[in-house]
């Protein structure tokens, strides 16, 4: 669940804020190493905040662009018993929708939307030049190519009109 605020900026032009505070799980990834222990890693994105100009076209129609924002919180349990810091990243949505009035200043929206985050990496915090075999060693996770589409249906109301 998500919600937004929106700011009318004439007949076309809309400037919107959107959080979600609800979590998007990766699946888990598991290895077991020589010495029959299992290493679990997955991701958890939380807050998604997203800042975007929506351009509105006559006949219900709306096109949406904008920035995004979130947190990458790695959830391991490492074999090394090694731990990674959680990062933030960033990136670009877009997105086509439909709006519908229907009430007393209510609508609903049907939204779809491709979105974009720029690549992580994290690491156990062990220096390159610091790494032995008594610490394990530097581990380090890339995530690349973060991308995903999002389908929503949205029931909004109209202060002031």
């Amino acid at each position: 669940m998500s919600g937004f605020l929106e700011l009318n900026m004439g007949e076309f032009l809309s400037l919107g804020y959107e959080h979600t505070p609800d979590s998007i799980t990766t699946p888990e990834n598991r290895r077991i190493t020589n010495v029959n222990s299992t290493t679990k890693v997955s991701a958890d994105f939380n807050d998604l905040n997203i800042a975007y100009l929506k351009f509105n076209v006559p006949g219900g129609v709306y096109l949406k662009a904008g920035y995004v924002e979130t947190d990458v919180d790695v959830k391991e349990k490492m074999a090394s018993g090694s731990t990674y810091a959680n990062v933030s990243t960033e990136g670009s949505l877009i997105g086509v929708g439909y709006s519908q009035a229907l009430q007393g200043g209510v609508a609903i929206r049907l939204e779809g939307s491709y979105m974009e985050l720029d690549d992580v990496m994290t690491s156990n915090g062990v220096a390159k030049d610091g790494a032995t075999v008594a610490n394990g060693g530097r581990n380090q996770i890339d995530a690349s190519n973060l991308e995903g589409a999002n389908a929503k249906i949205a029931l909004t109301f109209t202060l002031g009109k």
